[in-house]
């Protein structure tokens, strides 16, 4: 005989999303970090944009 599976979390509340302030933290810290890995952008907008309309299609 199977035992009776315990609820989740979000079976319990209904809802499978975090809180919104709990997601935008996540959110938040890890495009933190992120920007402690990435180098900096040494090209302005428009010098990234010519790079893009100069590509080979």
């Amino acid at each position: 005989m199977t035992t009776p599976k315990k609820p989740t979390p979000a079976e319990q509340t209904g809802t499978e999303t975090p809180a919104p302030d709990q997601g935008l933290a996540h959110l938040l810290a890890e495009m933190q970090g992120l920007a402690l890995v990435l180098p900096p952008v040494d090209r302005t907008d428009a010098e990234i944009e010519a790079d893009f309309d100069n590509m080979p299609v």
